[in-house]
C-alpha cells in the first residue's frame, strides 16, 4: 500500500549509504589507495590567501587515529591536548623543550598506512611573537632505518605566525615520514622549536 511505497526510498537511501561505507572500508583494508571517503588520492595545498587547511595527515587521523603518529625530540611543558593537536591548523601553542646545537630539536609526523608524494609542507609558528624559528630543514623518509631526504632548507625564513604552505619538489618520490629540524637558534637565541601546525599536502597511496 501507500506505507510500503513511502518506505522504499528510505530503504534505498540506507542501502546506498551502507554500500558507500563498506566500499570505503574495503579500499582502506585492501590498500588500493582510496584512503579517504570519496576515493581521493590527493590533497591540494592551501592558497596563499587561505594559508592553512586540512592536509593528508589530519584527514587520515580523523579516519583512523592510530594510523598517524606525532613525534618530538622533547616536549614543551605547556603543550596541551596531546601530540596530534599539531595537525589542527587552529592550534596556537605547541613545541619542543629547549635543547642545544649539539642536539637540535625536531618534530615529526608519520603514517603507518600510506605514503605521500609531497607538493607542500604546511607550517605555523607555535607561540607568541618570540622564539620564532628562522633556520630549519624540511626532511622526509621512509622506514625508521631509511636516511632522511632534505626537501627544503632555510637560513633566514621565519615561520609564519598565521601559517603557510612551503612548496617542495619531491620528484615523484613517496615518503611516510616528514619532519622539521632546527638548524640554528630561534629569534630569542634559544634552541627551542615552537611549531603549532605541521601538515603535508600532495598525492598519496596505500
Amino acid at each position: 500500500g501507500g506505507s510500503a511505497a513511502a518506505l522504499r526510498p528510505v530503504m534505498h537511501a540506507a542501502i546506498v549509504a551502507q554500500c558507500g561505507r563498506l566500499g570505503a572500508a574495503s579500499a582502506l583494508s585492501t590498500g588500493s589507495g582510496c584512503l579517504l571517503p570519496g576515493g581521493e588520492d590527493e590533497v591540494a595545498a592551501p592558497s596563499k590567501d587561505q594559508r592553512v587547511g586540512r592536509g593528508v595527515f589530519q584527514r587520515l587521523a580523523e579516519r583512523d587515529e592510530a594510523s598517524v603518529e606525532v613525534r618530538l625530540s622533547s616536549a614543551e611543558c605547556c603543550n596541551v591536548g596531546g601530540p596530534r593537536v599539531l595537525l589542527d591548523p587552529a592550534t596556537a601553542y605547541f613545541g619542543t623543550g629547549e635543547e642545544s646545537a649539539d642536539r637540535p630539536p625536531w618534530i615529526e609526523v608519520t603514517s603507518s598506512t600510506c605514503e605521500v608524494c609531497p607538493t607542500a609542507i604546511g607550517l605555523k609558528h607555535g607561540s607568541d611573537s618570540g622564539d620564532i624559528c628562522r633556520q630549519f630543514a624540511l626532511e622526509a623518509g621512509g622506514s625508521d632505518d631509511d636516511a632522511w631526504v632534505e626537501l627544503l632548507a632555510f637560513d633566514d625564513e621565519p615561520l609564519p605566525l598565521d601559517g603557510g604552505a612551503f612548496r617542495v619538489q619531491a620528484r615523484g618520490r613517496y615518503f611516510s615520514r616528514f619532519r622539521i629540524r632546527m638548524t640554528g637558534p630561534n629569534s630569542s637565541r634559544r634552541w627551542q622549536l615552537m611549531v603549532a601546525w605541521l601538515e603535508v599536502f600532495g598525492r598519496f597511496r596505500a
